[in-house]
């Protein structure tokens, strides 16, 4: 069941997570979010630009993992720009070797990668063998709609 403000709430999650501030006014408009979101429209390049400055500003590499863990969830377009456009840094953070130590060190930083009731991937412990297919439906109902590709 809905709770009041759910309709709103995820508009704000879809704005963030499909163009952030490159959300077109009309929109933001429709979505009735005026005084919910930055009032500033800024181009994808601003954005990328902004993004790729506070990831070169973390000090280490596992920091960086975790912004870009974050910008996946919260702006898919970027984190895909991103990657896209300076792939030769990104990828070794998001790869190996930076996911090896990410894995090692999951325990301490699961809580406060991701924002808050995303789902990222699937939890399956040898306790779900009979429910598998409950487990694989939900994480199917989990993940968002399609990206609309008139806001890249």
């Amino acid at each position: 069941m809905s709770e009041p403000g759910d309709s709103r709430r995820n508009s704000i999650e879809l704005i963030g997570a499909k163009a952030g501030t490159a959300m077109p006014a009309e929109m933001r408009q429709a979505l009735h979010l005026r005084g919910l979101v930055p009032t500033s429209i800024e181009n994808f390049s601003k954005q990328e630009l902004r993004a790729y400055q506070q990831l070169m500003s973390k000090s280490t590499n596992l920091e960086k993992y975790q912004f870009l863990a974050a910008l996946r969830c919260l702006n898919v377009n970027l984190f895909f720009r991103l990657l896209l456009n300076h792939f030769r840094d990104i990828v070794p953070l998001i790869y190996t070797p930076t996911v090896g130590e990410a894995c090692l060190c999951y325990s301490h930083i699961y809580p406060f990668l991701y924002p808050f009731r995303t789902s990222v991937g699937l939890f399956i412990t040898l306790d779900d063998t009979d429910c598998i297919d409950t487990v694989i439906e939900n994480y199917r109902r989990s993940m968002p709609e399609p990206i609309d590709p008139e806001i890249t």
